[in-house]
């Protein structure tokens, strides 16, 4: 299991300028130079937005494209919507492309009612059904309360079992 020590590159999306679909050669050719330099992994659709422009197909696109490039390092999903269920399905697909872990953030278009317990019961369901492991990404501006005050043992990697496996929940 990676213990997550090191440099992870957020890896930005390409689009073509044409069609404005994925550009699968040209996000190769970020990869590639970012692999240049001594990376622990690569984040996929971080918080830098686009992953929220592409379908499901185009996720699986670009995660499959990259895991071939970085088959020793770790590969980290950003798991981005406004649901609990959305993301527990992206934690599925993830795990099931031989992604090493999710990057979580909270749903922002609920910031109002995304109270310290909301937001616990929320992390904990997608940790609960996620088959690999869940990084909490806390973005002050999005959020209205911190995880970490509904539950001081966030402050330090926990474990959540479900179904015989675990998962590992980290801030």
């Amino acid at each position: 299991m990676n213990d997550f020590t090191g440099v992870f590159v957020p890896a930005t999306t390409p689009f073509d300028r044409e069609t404005g679909d994925l550009d699968v050669v040209a996000l190769r050719s970020n990869v590639r130079r970012l692999l240049a330099t001594d990376l622990a992994g690569v984040l996929l659709f971080g918080s830098t937005g686009e992953g929220l422009l592409l379908d499901e197909s185009e996720r699986a696109a670009a995660t499959d494209t990259v895991r071939e490039l970085v088959p020793e390092k770790a590969l980290l999903i950003g798991a981005v919507a406004e649901s609990t269920r959305a993301i527990i399905l992206m934690a599925k697909a993830a795990g099931a492309a031989a992604a090493d872990a999710i990057l979580v953030a909270p749903p922002a278009h609920h910031r109002p009612h995304m109270t310290a317990e909301a937001l616990r019961e929320h992390y904990w369901a997608i940790a609960d059904a996620s088959p690999i492991r869940v990084l909490l990404h806390q973005v002050p501006p999005a959020i209205a309360a911190s995880i970490c005050a509904a539950d001081s043992s966030l402050s330090s990697p926990i474990t959540a079992t479900s179904s015989g496996s675990s998962t590992r929940m980290e801030i």
